[in-house]
């Protein structure tokens, strides 16, 4: 039989290392199971938790070494010797104590980030694997490395300064949502809760797994089934594991399964923008698990937002499984929508979001002024796990719009008469700004100034370029932190936060048992595609269900 090179030279390593324990069987799963035989794997599906749990020692293979592995692995075997609360708080200018600077040099880090890159730590099946192993050696190469050491450096680079810097100036991105030597940290969280408790729910796992990869997308359901649990602790009821299912039927199985073992909708708000998904053929209200999805309002804000207040989830599971059966009710319609954040930081000017904002009146029915419900809004009233986002950010927000401008005029990515037009709505609200939020045209014109002159230099920026480029980064994390967006307002002048792909004649709607509004498009006789999870500013807390004309209906979701 054929097999990887991978595979090819780790057999070659291990009976040249281990010639006296050759007789001890080794379980390989690219040999045991016939990977051409789908039924077979998809009855082995039952087999690997036992398997992982009863083997001696569960193998981490991370391939040949290469010249900076000698100095990566002794990094990893020293660095426990720190304590972690030393190195959470270590930064590169803080290396008197010279053992800790022989341990800092940055060229180890960066083989240190390299050997995280590798294949191993971005696998879906890895979750099982270690989850239950009752030990793990971990080899690369001809050096054996503790898990335990592994796992104190995954820490390092995961919580502590040291390891954001490192990972920085190195530009080492991670995988799908995962940061570069976070995994090891983060299957030891999961296997500490499945020890605990017997399992995870599936809609964990599976949030959980979704920035790992997997060579066949059904592997991102079928991998996690081993581990996971129902809600009340007995057995998780889905279909048996079968790889000659479209992916898609196997994802709407497992959303049905999750959907009816959770007590809640906030598996609604996974659903990712229409334009990134993948996965063909599947319903508008089941996730594309096939690759790692960005931040999500409900997911962050699930103990800071309750939108429908405490009524209970509707469901319906239907006979025909692309349908879902939900109750609802309208909130407003989308009348007009703004630039996406994308389109702004690629040079676009805010213009569309200013014509908005200037068709809301001076003060919102909150009471809060126009200009302080639109920075809100763009960060869904969130910042660092406070809500409401701390009025500090106020003044980042001023730096934000200012820097975005400054940007748009520098490239000349607008005609003069659309610059005009956009700084006569700038003045104009700013006119009516009781407080100050939004720059006028001739300080942001000044400030363009300024900037243009110092932009390609990336240090020594005079104080006010310094100071407007940090304040603006500051905001623009919190803006970024949520997925791809656009700003919109309804018919009844709500402002909103909401996906992409959302378009005016769309519908916000409050869904019991979700903590979030979505967006809705209707699609006739009472069907709906979910478009995508929704910030409405004001009706975040249940503010909808006191109003008169509010009313649950019966939709459902295709």
């Amino acid at each position: 039989m054929s097999v990887t090179r991978n595979l090819y030279d780790f057999l070659c390593r291990w009976r040249k290392t281990n010639s006296d324990s050759c007789k001890e069987y080794i379980w390989i799963d690219a040999i045991c199971i016939n990977q051409a035989d789908t039924t077979e794997r998809g009855s082995q599906i039952g087999l690997m938790r036992d398997i992982y749990s009863s083997a001696k020692s569960v193998i981490v293979w991370l391939g040949e070494e290469n010249k900076h592995t000698l100095a990566v692995v002794d990094l990893i075997q020293r660095l426990p010797s720190i304590p972690m609360d030393r190195l959470r708080t270590i930064n590169p200018l803080d290396l008197a104590n010279t053992r800790t600077k022989a341990m800092m040099q940055l060229g180890d880090w960066k083989g240190c980030a390299e050997l995280f890159q590798r294949a191993w730590f971005y696998r879906t099946w890895i979750i099982q694997e270690i989850a239950v192993a009752s030990k793990v050696t971990v080899i690369c190469g001809s050096h054996i490395i503790l898990w335990e050491d592994l796992l104190y450096t995954s820490e390092v680079f995961s919580t502590s300064k040291w390891g954001t810097q490192v990972l920085s100036i190195f530009h080492k991105p991670g995988c799908g949502g995962l940061t570069v030597g976070a995994t090891p940290y983060m299957l030891d969280g999961i296997r500490k809760g499945i020890l605990e408790a017997g399992g995870w729910t599936l809609d964990a796992l599976v949030f959980s797994a979704r920035p790992f990869l997997a060579t066949d997308p059904k592997d991102k359901i079928y991998a996690l089934l081993g581990l996971a649990r129902a809600s009340s602790g007995s057995e998780l009821k889905f279909p048996r594991p079968d790889y000659n299912l479209l992916t898609s039927e196997v994802y709407i199985d497992a959303m049905r399964a999750m959907l009816e073992d959770s007590r809640s909708f906030l598996l609604l708000s996974t659903v990712e923008d229409k334009s990134q998904r993948i996965v063909e053929l599947l319903p508008s209200w089941v996730p594309d698990f096939s690759f790692g999805a960005g931040a999500s309002l409900g997911m962050g804000g699930k103990h800071a937002y309750s939108a429908a207040g405490d009524l209970p989830k509707g469901l319906r599971l239907l006979s025909e499984k692309r349908i879902l059966g939900i109750t609802g009710s309208e909130l407003d319609e989308i009348v007009e929508v703004g630039e996406s954040m994308d389109e702004i930081n690629n040079g676009r000017s805010l213009i569309q979001c200013l014509q908005i904002v200037s068709q809301l009146p001076p003060t919102y029915f909150t009471g809060q002024s126009r200009l302080e419900v639109f920075w809100r809004t763009l960060v869904a009233d969130i910042a660092d796990g406070q809500h409401p986002a701390p009025e500090s950010l106020r003044l980042s927000f001023r730096y934000w719009v200012m820097f975005e401008m400054a940007n748009a005029f520098i490239d000349k990515t607008h005609s003069m008469t659309t610059w005009d037009t956009t700084m006569a709505y700038m003045d104009d609200l700013a006119r009516s700004d009781p407080v100050g939020v939004l720059p006028t045209s001739e300080r942001i014109l000044n400030y363009a100034g300024t900037y243009e002159r110092e932009r390609d230099k990336f240090e020594d920026y005079s104080p006010l370029v310094s100071a407007a480029t940090k304040l603006h980064t500051q905001f623009q994390e919190k803006v970024g932190g949520a997925r791809p967006f656009r700003i919109f307002i309804t018919r009844k002048g709500y402002l909103g936060l909401g996906q992409l792909s959302l378009r005016v004649g769309d519908c916000c709607w409050i869904i019991p048992g979700a903590c979030v509004p979505f967006i809705l498009r209707s699609k006739g006789e009472g069907r709906y595609h979910l478009v995508g999870e929704t910030y409405v500013h004001g009706f975040m807390h249940g503010e909808a269900l006191e109003q008169e004309e509010f009313g649950l209906k019966e939709i459902e979701l295709e």
